[in-house]
């Protein structure tokens, strides 16, 4: 079945500012605040959230009458919300090709126009992003080629208070409240005159907020070599 909806005049408007400080030589403390704005004016023609009387009509894409009983042939809605984004990140740079590395920062998304609902109280998902790393870099000669190594690890904590989730039953993104998402990156890039390997492994377990469940299609290990 066909659900068409319509936007019109949705925005999104941002400025931000940072600054970064160097306390010590070998330390870095960058941080800054982005503001956002998100505007929505959706119109909804076919307002039916995927739900129709069964054994009714099949020759029409938008059917007059939903299990909740009579539909309106459209809807419109409007939001508008505001928010402010902190960000901090820390870098400390330590002897023999090392170097450590911190982040905080809060984020906004737009959510999906079918989710926007009248005078809706900020229409967007906030997350909020913790990570903790490291890196190594070297070079060097082998054979008389020049070798060039550089690796990385960071573990991640991101949390979203409204996520969207692939419902199959009806084949597109669907609002699915709170999860949160744990687990690390890490990559190995090791080039020389006549090679150049990158490989990399991330392992991420997503999680319902209220009720510790798994997120479906979020794959718990990825590995890639190139």
């Amino acid at each position: 079945m066909f659900f068409p909806i319509s936007c019109t005049s949705p925005f999104n408007v941002a400025g931000f500012v940072d600054a970064e400080l160097r306390p010590l030589s070998f330390l870095a403390i960058r941080g800054g605040i982005r503001q956002e704005l998100f505007n929505y004016n959706v119109l909804n023609l076919c307002d039916t959230a995927g739900f129709v009387v069964r054994n009714g009509p099949l020759d029409v894409n938008c059917p007059d009458r939903d299990r909740s009983g009579a539909r309106l042939p459209e809807q419109r809605s409007t939001a508008t919300g505001a928010i402010l984004l902190p960000k901090l990140s820390v870098l400390a740079d330590l002897p023999l090709g090392f170097a450590l590395s911190g982040s905080f920062g809060k984020g906004a998304q737009s959510l999906s126009p079918s989710l926007v609902s009248q005078d809706l109280d900020g229409p967007f998902a906030t997350q909020t992003a913790y990570e903790l790393g490291g890196q190594y870099k070297h070079k060097d000669e082998l054979w008389g080629s020049p070798i060039d190594l550089s690796a990385r690890a960071v573990g991640f904590l991101t949390q979203v208070d409204r996520d969207l989730v692939f419902n199959p039953a009806l084949g597109r993104l669907t609002g699915a409240g709170g999860t949160t998402r744990k687990g690390f990156v890490s990559s190995l890039r090791l080039r020389g005159r006549h090679f150049d390997e990158l490989a990399s492994a991330t392992f991420a377990r997503a999680t319902f907020d209220d009720d510790g469940s798994l997120v479906p299609y979020v794959p718990e290990w990825v590995v890639r070599s190139d």
